[in-house]
Protein backbone atom coordinates (compact mmCIF):
# COMPACT_ATOMS: atom_id res chain seq x y z
CA UNK A 1 0.00 0.00 0.00
CA UNK A 2 1.16 3.62 -0.60
CA UNK A 3 1.18 5.91 2.02
CA UNK A 4 0.32 10.01 1.40
CA UNK A 5 3.94 11.22 1.16
CA UNK A 6 4.54 8.18 -1.32
CA UNK A 7 5.69 8.65 -4.96
CA UNK A 8 5.31 6.45 -8.00
CA UNK A 9 7.77 7.60 -11.16
CA UNK A 10 7.27 6.21 -15.17
CA UNK A 11 10.16 7.02 -16.87
CA UNK A 12 8.00 7.34 -20.32
CA UNK A 13 11.07 7.71 -22.62
CA UNK A 14 14.97 7.49 -22.61
CA UNK A 15 17.04 8.62 -25.61
CA UNK A 16 19.43 6.46 -25.40
CA UNK A 17 18.79 3.29 -27.65
CA UNK A 18 21.49 1.51 -26.04
CA UNK A 19 19.37 1.23 -22.90
CA UNK A 20 16.10 -1.92 -22.25
CA UNK A 21 12.91 0.13 -21.13
CA UNK A 22 13.11 2.96 -22.98
CA UNK A 23 9.71 3.21 -23.02
CA UNK A 24 6.86 2.91 -20.38
CA UNK A 25 3.01 3.10 -20.46
CA UNK A 26 1.02 3.27 -17.52
CA UNK A 27 -2.73 2.88 -17.20
CA UNK A 28 -5.25 2.99 -14.10
CA UNK A 29 -7.42 -0.14 -13.00
CA UNK A 30 -10.46 -0.53 -10.05
CA UNK A 31 -9.89 -2.01 -7.27
CA UNK A 32 -12.74 -4.02 -6.08
CA UNK A 33 -11.13 -4.32 -2.73
CA UNK A 34 -11.40 -0.39 -2.17
CA UNK A 35 -14.29 0.99 0.03
CA UNK A 36 -17.70 2.27 -1.28
CA UNK A 37 -17.11 5.44 0.15
CA UNK A 38 -13.51 6.15 0.08
CA UNK A 39 -12.33 9.13 -1.89
CA UNK A 40 -11.45 9.23 -5.68
CA UNK A 41 -8.34 7.80 -6.78
CA UNK A 42 -6.26 11.42 -7.41
CA UNK A 43 -3.41 11.71 -10.12
CA UNK A 44 -0.97 14.42 -10.82
CA UNK A 45 1.03 14.61 -13.97
CA UNK A 46 3.95 16.40 -14.41
CA UNK A 47 6.75 15.88 -17.22
CA UNK A 48 10.37 17.00 -17.21
CA UNK A 49 13.07 16.72 -19.77
CA UNK A 50 16.22 15.76 -18.48
CA UNK A 51 19.73 16.19 -20.93
CA UNK A 52 23.13 14.76 -19.94
CA UNK A 53 26.20 16.26 -22.33
CA UNK A 54 28.34 13.56 -20.90
CA UNK A 55 26.49 10.57 -21.12
CA UNK A 56 27.27 8.52 -24.14
CA UNK A 57 25.07 8.95 -26.37
CA UNK A 58 24.83 12.54 -26.41
CA UNK A 59 21.40 13.31 -25.36
CA UNK A 60 21.34 16.74 -26.04
CA UNK A 61 19.42 18.86 -28.55
CA UNK A 62 21.41 19.31 -31.65
CA UNK A 63 21.31 20.70 -35.28
CA UNK A 64 21.44 17.03 -36.31
CA UNK A 65 18.47 16.34 -34.29
CA UNK A 66 16.73 15.04 -37.74
CA UNK A 67 19.78 12.75 -38.41
CA UNK A 68 19.56 11.23 -34.40
CA UNK A 69 16.02 10.92 -34.71
CA UNK A 70 16.10 9.01 -37.87
CA UNK A 71 19.53 6.78 -36.68
CA UNK A 72 16.88 6.46 -33.70
CA UNK A 73 14.29 4.67 -35.42
CA UNK A 74 16.27 2.59 -36.94
CA UNK A 75 17.67 1.40 -33.74
CA UNK A 76 14.52 1.21 -32.34
CA UNK A 77 13.41 -1.15 -35.24
CA UNK A 78 16.14 -3.70 -34.59
CA UNK A 79 15.11 -3.56 -31.24
CA UNK A 80 11.85 -4.40 -31.54
CA UNK A 81 12.85 -7.27 -34.26
CA UNK A 82 11.32 -10.09 -31.83
CA UNK A 83 7.73 -8.42 -33.56
CA UNK A 84 9.30 -8.60 -36.97
CA UNK A 85 7.31 -11.11 -39.09
CA UNK A 86 9.09 -14.78 -39.03
CA UNK A 87 10.60 -14.68 -42.38
CA UNK A 88 12.38 -10.89 -42.10
CA UNK A 89 13.20 -12.17 -37.92
CA UNK A 90 14.98 -15.15 -39.72
CA UNK A 91 16.16 -13.02 -42.42
CA UNK A 92 17.70 -10.47 -39.40
CA UNK A 93 19.03 -13.20 -37.41
CA UNK A 94 21.37 -14.57 -40.55
CA UNK A 95 23.29 -11.78 -41.33
CA UNK A 96 24.07 -11.23 -38.15
CA UNK A 97 25.05 -14.68 -38.02
CA UNK A 98 27.43 -13.88 -41.57
CA UNK A 99 28.38 -10.57 -39.97
CA UNK A 100 26.38 -8.85 -43.15
CA UNK A 101 25.58 -5.31 -40.62
CA UNK A 102 26.01 -3.10 -43.32
CA UNK A 103 23.08 -5.22 -45.65
CA UNK A 104 20.93 -5.18 -42.54
CA UNK A 105 21.77 -1.23 -42.15
CA UNK A 106 21.24 -0.22 -45.74
CA UNK A 107 18.04 -2.00 -46.03
CA UNK A 108 16.68 -0.59 -42.90
CA UNK A 109 17.83 3.04 -44.36
CA UNK A 110 16.35 2.27 -48.01
CA UNK A 111 12.67 1.89 -46.03
CA UNK A 112 11.38 0.52 -49.07
CA UNK A 113 8.02 0.27 -47.43
CA UNK A 114 8.48 3.69 -45.72
CA UNK A 115 8.36 1.89 -42.21
CA UNK A 116 10.58 4.53 -40.79
CA UNK A 117 9.92 7.30 -42.61
CA UNK A 118 13.04 7.14 -44.87
CA UNK A 119 11.75 6.05 -48.21
CA UNK A 120 12.23 9.44 -49.75
CA UNK A 121 15.08 10.64 -47.85
CA UNK A 122 18.01 12.02 -50.07
CA UNK A 123 21.01 9.76 -50.34
CA UNK A 124 23.38 12.31 -48.78
CA UNK A 125 20.68 12.31 -45.16
CA UNK A 126 20.74 8.32 -45.23
CA UNK A 127 24.74 8.70 -45.36
CA UNK A 128 24.41 10.82 -42.05
CA UNK A 129 21.72 8.39 -40.75
CA UNK A 130 23.77 5.54 -41.60
CA UNK A 131 26.86 6.87 -39.98
CA UNK A 132 24.98 8.02 -37.24
CA UNK A 133 23.11 4.71 -36.45
CA UNK A 134 26.81 2.65 -36.26
CA UNK A 135 28.23 5.79 -33.62
CA UNK A 136 24.89 5.30 -31.99
CA UNK A 137 25.59 1.25 -31.71
CA UNK A 138 23.85 -0.28 -35.04
CA UNK A 139 26.62 -3.32 -35.05
CA UNK A 140 26.37 -4.03 -31.17
CA UNK A 141 22.70 -3.78 -30.78
CA UNK A 142 21.86 -6.15 -34.01
CA UNK A 143 24.20 -9.07 -31.85
CA UNK A 144 22.48 -8.32 -28.90
CA UNK A 145 19.00 -9.04 -30.43
CA UNK A 146 19.56 -11.79 -32.61
CA UNK A 147 20.79 -13.57 -29.74
CA UNK A 148 17.39 -12.64 -27.91
CA UNK A 149 15.65 -14.45 -31.04
CA UNK A 150 14.31 -17.99 -30.84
Amino acid sequence: YMERDEVILFKQYDSDPTLQGRMCFHASFSDPTAPLDCPPRQSVEARCVAFFPNHTPNTCPSRDSEVRVAASKVLQSVEYVNEWDGMSRWWFKDLVKKGKFSEILDDLIKDKRNLIGLKNTSSQMKDQIRAKAIEQGFYEMCRREAARLK
